[in-house]
C-alpha cells in the first residue's frame, strides 16, 4: 500500500511533473503504475532525443548577408561601363550565393545629378534578393550648404526609397543609418548659423536609431544587430582626431555610445575605397572597398557576412574574374 507519488520528466531533463498514486490502492494497481510510469519515461527520453536531434540540426542553419562597398558608378577609372560590370558581378555573386540580403554602403554614383550614372546603377538586377542602400557623400553632400543637402536627400528618397531604414533576416536586424544627415551639422552646418530643419532631420533620426536598436536588443528571435553606415565612425581608433575619412568628434561619440549600449558588435561602412577591419573591445568596424576605385592592394570585391543562431563572421571576396577589368590600387 504505497502512497509515495513516482516522477516522471516532463518534455526534458531538469523539468519534472508528479503522477500521484491513489492513497489505498491495492499492490497491484500500484505496480501497474509504476510500470506505465517507466514507459512514459522511456518515451519521454525518445522524444527529448528527437528534439536534441533537431536542435543540432538548428544550430547547422545558417543564412548570408552580402555587404558592398561603393560602388560608385562613373568613378572607376576604366570608366562608367567597366563600374557597372564590376558591381553586376557582386549582384551575380549574391543572386548565386543565395543572400539572404544585400547592403551597399553608400555612393551609389559618383556624380549626383548624372541620370546616366543612376541609369547606371539602377540596371543591375539582384533579383529576388532584397537590397538596401543609404547615400555616401557623393548622393547627399554633408559639405554642402544645407539647401544643396536637403535637394539631394530628397531626390535619393524619391529614387531609391528612405535613407534610413532597417529591417530583419532570421538571425539579425541591419539597422541602415544615413551617416551624412548626422554629420552635417559639424561639417557644412558648421558654416552656417543654426538650422531648425536640418536640427529636427538629425535629430529625428537620431531618435530612431536609439529606438530601433532597443528593440533589436529585446528581439530574443533575432540574436545579431548589424549596423551599416557610409561614414566609418574611425579608422584606427574612437578618439582619433577628425578627417574626411570618420565621422567629427560630437556625432562620432553619440554614435558610439549607442551602440555601446545596445551592445552592437558589427559596424559595415564605405567611404575609404580601403577594405579594412579594427576591433575596439568587442566592436569590429569594417570598411569595403566597393567596386568602383581602390586605394589599396586588395582590389574590388564584397564582403559575406555569414550568420547563424550564435556566431557572425565575414570574409572578404575580390573580385578574379578574368573577363573584368580590375581596380587594383588606383588613386587619385
Amino acid at each position: 500500500w504505497s502512497t509515495a507519488e513516482p516522477t516522471v520528466s516532463g518534455g526534458c531533463p531538469g523539468r519534472r511533473r508528479r503522477v500521484s498514486s491513489t492513497a489505498g490502492a491495492r499492490r497491484v494497481m500500484a505496480r501497474a503504475l509504476s510500470a506505465s510510469v517507466a514507459a512514459a519515461a522511456v518515451l519521454a527520453a525518445i522524444v527529448c532525443g528527437l528534439g536534441a536531434l533537431r536542435g543540432a540540426a538548428g544550430q547547422g542553419e545558417k543564412e548570408k548577408i552580402y555587404y558592398l562597398g561603393d560602388p560608385q558608378i562613373g568613378f572607376g577609372k576604366s570608366g562608367a561601363a567597366a563600374d557597372v560590370a564590376r558591381f553586376a558581378h557582386a549582384a551575380v555573386a549574391a543572386v548565386e550565393g543565395n543572400a539572404a540580403a544585400v547592403v551597399i554602403a553608400g555612393d551609389l554614383v559618383n556624380i549626383w545629378t548624372s541620370q546616366s550614372q543612376h541609369k547606371g546603377f539602377q540596371s543591375v538586377s539582384f533579383g529576388a534578393v532584397p537590397v538596401s542602400v543609404v547615400p555616401g557623400n557623393h548622393d547627399a553632400n554633408p559639405n554642402g550648404t544645407s539647401s544643396n543637402f536637403e535637394t539631394q536627400i530628397e531626390q535619393f528618397r524619391s529614387t531609391y526609397g528612405a535613407d534610413y531604414s532597417s529591417f530583419t533576416t532570421r538571425f539579425a536586424t541591419v539597422v541602415m543609418v544615413d551617416s551624412e544627415a548626422l554629420i552635417w551639422e559639424e561639417q557644412g552646418g558648421a558654416r552656417e548659423p543654426p538650422n531648425a530643419q536640418m536640427r529636427n532631420e538629425s535629430e529625428t533620426q537620431w531618435t530612431w536609431i536609439d529606438k530601433t536598436l532597443a528593440k533589436a536588443e529585446a528581439d530574443t528571435q533575432r540574436p545579431h544587430t548589424l549596423v551599416v553606415t557610409h561614414h566609418p565612425p574611425f579608422l584606427t581608433s574612437p578618439d582619433e582626431p577628425v578627417a574626411y575619412w570618420n565621422w567629427p568628434p560630437k556625432s562620432r561619440a553619440r554614435f558610439l555610445a549607442l551602440l555601446g549600449k545596445y551592445s552592437v558588435k558589427m559596424v559595415m561602412a564605405g567611404h575609404t575605397h580601403t577594405t579594412t577591419e579594427v576591433k575596439t573591445g568587442n566592436l569590429l568596424v569594417m570598411t569595403t572597398a566597393g567596386t568602383a576605385r581602390t586605394f589599396d592592394g586588395k582590389g574590388c570585391g564584397h564582403r559575406i557576412v555569414t550568420l547563424n543562431a550564435t556566431s557572425v563572421t565575414q570574409a572578404y571576396v575580390p573580385q578574379n574574374d578574368s573577363s573584368l577589368i580590375h581596380c587594383v590600387g588606383n588613386s587619385f
